[in-house]
């Protein structure tokens, strides 16, 4: 596991002990509209005895103090710039603060600093700190689905309710790393009532080449039974395998200038039951047994309220990944022969205010209950704005 403070005792040749990580989870952080040259990548790794490490390596920053936090929704779908993650992640329902005040938001990371175009954060929060940012220790304060953000200006760690660093420069959903060994972080603690169930999951889905093409959002249909509506264009026409996979990262972690896309992490599709794959209508099957996009001659393709039987709880789906294969899913065990992985996209808490247009009626988040002070955007997606998101040339 890579870790930025091994870089600079290196240099004095002291060893340092690599944390014995239990629970990782990572975020791919991307530049927001008009910035373009962002990017990064963000772990978290809770060790046994609940402490918890934050470690970021971004590069493409302007030089300078930015505000680094967690924020509430894991949605970067609902707007460009960023603004759908909604306020600072706060179930405490406190004031905002430095990451060295008792009192404070779990998402108050305070600053991350650039230099010569080059950020990096790290940072230990002890087991005793109620504030620390978990991922299963504590489940109120869990940051499973939720979102990193880097803002344009300094945080002063004092000012209401944010700390007044500025616009959003960039942002990235927070998945379950490829890193648990047998442990997962959601369905070891599924049952918890203190994590908060959410009422529906978004994910933007990024292309090969690093340019977001389209976006999904999965919800509880009428029936209790989670349901997948997508809209993804720019893919070759025919048809192509899309399902959830089990993991939410598509980088080993490391230093962000020199890691490379592996879609391999995500692993298999999700099937925490143990059955066969299988494409609709077929049940029982994968959890995460999607099926096929239906792209029409243009690219395009619109996928409306595709059920998942078995899924009457999203939180089996949270923080994990979305993904588009190059071929069809012809339903053979155990993932269908689809091919190579061409586009993913993490699941995060959807902002309410975030819709998904398709040729039908729009599927929305329902409202959310969260005790979370946030600011929401409205936002409407159709195959048209993601022609204009491919157009911003979001690139590594």
């Amino acid at each position: 596991m890579f870790s930025s403070r091994f870089l600079s005792a290196s240099l004095l040749l002291i060893p340092i002990p690599t944390i014995s990580a239990e629970w990782v989870l990572e975020s791919v952080i991307r530049g927001t509209a008009g910035n373009p040259d962002i990017f990064g990548l963000v772990q978290i790794v809770e060790a046994a005895n609940g402490t918890v490490t934050v470690d970021a390596s971004v590069t493409g920053l302007p030089d300078g103090s930015h505000g680094f936090h967690i924020h509430q929704y894991g949605d970067i779908v609902g707007a460009t710039d960023g603004t759908a993650a909604g306020g600072h992640f706060n179930p405490l329902g406190v004031d905002h603060a430095g990451p060295d005040d008792a009192t404070r938001h779990v998402g108050d990371l305070g600053n991350i600093e650039s230099v010569d175009g080059v950020a990096s954060y790290y940072k230990t929060f002890e087991a005793t700190d109620d504030a620390r940012p978990t991922v299963v220790s504590s489940m109120p304060a869990s940051v499973v689905g939720r979102s990193f953000i880097i803002h344009a200006d300094p945080d002063d760690l004092e000012s209401q309710p944010t700390g007044n660093a500025g616009s959003r420069l960039a942002a990235g959903v927070i998945g379950i790393a490829n890193d648990q060994g047998e442990t997962d972080p959601v369905v070891e603690h599924i049952e918890s009532e203190d994590f908060e169930d959410p009422p529906a999951l978004v994910c933007a889905i990024v292309g090969d080449d690093n340019v977001v093409i389209g976006s999904a959002m999965i919800v509880l249909n009428d029936e209790g039974v989670a349901s997948v509506t997508a809209s993804v264009s720019s893919l070759t026409p025919g048809a192509h395998g899309f399902h959830v996979h089990q993991y939410g990262n598509e980088y080993e972690f490391g230093v962000a200038s020199e890691v490379e896309r592996d879609l391999g992490l995500t692993a298999g599709h999700y099937n925490p039951t143990g059955v066969m794959h299988g494409l609709p209508p077929t049940t029982p099957r994968h959890y995460g047994d999607i099926g096929n996009l239906e792209v029409n001659d243009d690219g395009n393709v619109l996928l409306e309220n595709a059920p998942l039987p078995g899924v009457t709880n999203l939180r089996h789906l949270i923080g994990r990944t979305c993904l588009v294969h190059a071929g069809e899913d012809d339903g053979s065990d155990p993932a269908g022969n689809a091919g190579d992985r061409i586009a993913a996209g993490q699941l995060g808490y959807a902002n309410p205010d975030t819709k998904i247009a398709t040729g039908g009626d729009e599927t929305e988040a329902p409202e959310d209950e969260s005790n979370s002070a946030a600011t929401s955007v409205t936002a409407r997606l159709t195959v048209a704005l993601y022609a204009v998101m491919a157009c911003m040339a979001i690139y590594l």
